[in-house]
């Protein structure tokens, strides 16, 4: 073999093994990340999320404050529930060489928070156009209880329903959780009064919505670091 085509086959090996090594399949695609390889940062830097919703498909920017407000009674709010959902999507990315949450890529979503804003984040936003909303409801988004039962009803939520499950199809599971408290997301008043509400106290709603003020603040802030992460 001449030293010209010696030249290209050893430039070729050190393309193969260096795209190897920055985490490009043989596809020439990024790659989905093993659990023995993927560095959960959980400090969030950022307000944008990034992701693919089809095989194919260009990368989209997700902003945080246009993905979470909503208009309530003519008021703008924060929706917490699809706040907590941004988060966890952002914390998942990292499972991903480049950064990118993709769609196709997620087997299973599972969690005990038994509202309307998990299928309202993850369904009408993240995977909307793919599977459709009544699909993806039934497919792959899950809410139950951690041992896989019925979920803790909607009016009576505590701290122990703050969590997600995301199973990758390459057989990785990220467990994601959440707390009250300094480091929490939620403030130590917020789900009582919550829940007193959700029951009929209407005299704790001025109460409520100061403490909910808090827990936006805390939902917003970069960096944001109060969601726990284990794989």
């Amino acid at each position: 073999m001449s030293r010209k085509i010696w030249s290209v086959a050893i430039i070729a090996i050190l393309i193969l093994t260096g795209c190897t090594s920055m985490g490009i399949n043989s596809s020439g695609s990024p790659e989905i990340l093993g659990a023995d390889k993927i560095k959960i940062e959980s400090k969030i830097n950022s307000n944008i999320l990034r992701v693919i919703k089809t095989k194919g498909g260009n990368a989209e920017k997700i902003e945080y404050l246009k993905a979470v407000s909503e208009i309530e009674d003519g008021k703008n709010k924060i929706c917490l529930c699809q706040a907590v959902g941004f988060r966890v999507a952002q914390l998942t990315s990292q499972a991903w060489s480049d950064g990118i949450f993709r769609c196709y890529d997620i087997k299973k979503i599972r969690t005990g928070w038994n509202t309307d804003g998990v299928y309202e984040f993850f369904s009408d936003q993240m995977f909307h156009g793919e599977k459709g909303d009544l699909e993806l409801s039934s497919d792959i988004i899950a809410v139950e209880s951690i041992e896989g039962g019925e979920p803790t009803p909607e009016t009576m939520l505590t701290a122990k329903d703050a969590w997600y499950e995301i199973a990758l199809v390459n057989g990785t599971k990220l467990n994601f959780s959440w707390s009250e408290g300094k480091n929490g997301v939620y403030t130590s008043r917020f789900l009582k009064l919550r829940t007193e509400s959700k029951n009929g106290n209407k005299s704790v709603i001025p109460e409520m919505a100061k403490e909910r003020k808090k827990v936006e603040a805390n939902m917003q802030r970069i960096p944001f670091n109060r969601i726990t992460v284990e794989i």
